[in-house]
């Protein structure tokens, strides 16, 4: 982290309005039940700003200023905060957000501002259009990078179709936004639609009681069987691949993948 922060601060100096300070403009959820919140991230961006002024031969006759906003890992809280320092000249360089729809409209302003976003979020697959979001640096791998391994997986052992079942907000709760099981699924159904592979999936809501119907997974797992032959089935909290033992390379094999 204090590499990457420190490389491009070195492409902020240019930018910088006072000369010898960088600002940082930090842009994470401060609670919440996220991965990305600050109590977590906070420490290790401190540890990369004082390795970073620890360090003569790196940004030697600059400072790095830390500026924090809260994102509340909002499509309304994250762009407004990111507006603000933007025009109070809080920051040459973001980190975060990491929330896929607080960082969507900001990467998408930052080539207009010419301010570099750095993130250990932006997953989903439509943040690899380098042409939208020409000034994003993921950190992590995104989906689209499992998505390639799930298709790898495919040409290997010449699997022919894939059933995927996965938790999604359905019908008024959609207004909540995607799930993240939602985009991990969307990576996988890609990359496989790219085979011309024969794709079956089936959303539910976990929240839900069996009675309520989405979530009734004995119906789930019938219909499944009816629209995937399979022999190995892939499952775990956050589709954590089990390799199959043995190998199974018949033409027509499928597969089952299940996020909840």
């Amino acid at each position: 982290m204090a590499e990457l922060l420190s490389r491009i601060a070195i492409c902020c100096i240019a930018l910088s309005a006072s000369g010898d300070i960088i600002d940082v403009g930090v842009i994470l959820p401060m609670k919440g039940d996220y991965a990305w919140i600050y109590p977590k991230t906070g420490p290790g961006i401190t540890y990369a700003v004082e390795t970073i002024a620890a360090r003569p031969d790196i940004l030697a006759g600059h400072t790095l200023r830390v500026n924090y906003g809260d994102s509340n890992c909002s499509d309304t809280d994250g762009p407004l905060v990111a507006i603000d320092m933007y025009i109070k000249q809080k920051t040459h360089v973001f980190v975060g957000p990491a929330c896929e729809y607080a960082i969507a409209p900001i990467a998408r302003f930052s080539p207009h501002w010419n301010v570099p976003i750095i993130t250990g979020g932006a997953l989903v697959h439509a943040f690899s259009d380098k042409r939208q979001y020409s000034l994003l640096t993921r950190i992590g791998g995104s989906y689209a990078k499992l998505g390639e391994f799930v298709e790898s997986l495919f040409r290997q052992f010449g699997w022919r179709g894939a059933g995927l079942i996965y938790h999604s907000n359905i019908g008024t709760k959609i207004a909540q936004g995607r799930t993240a099981c939602y985009f991990i699924m969307e990576a996988i159904y890609l990359s496989l639609q790219s085979l011309n592979k024969n794709i079956w999936y089936k959303a539910f809501d976990q929240t839900e009681t069996a009675e309520a119907g989405s979530a009734n997974f004995s119906s789930i797992l019938k219909e499944a069987s009816k629209n995937v032959r399979s022999k190995r089935l892939f499952s775990s909290h956050y589709l954590a691949l089990t390799p199959p033992s043995p190998p199974c390379r018949g033409a027509g094999d499928s597969v089952k993948f299940i996020c909840r």
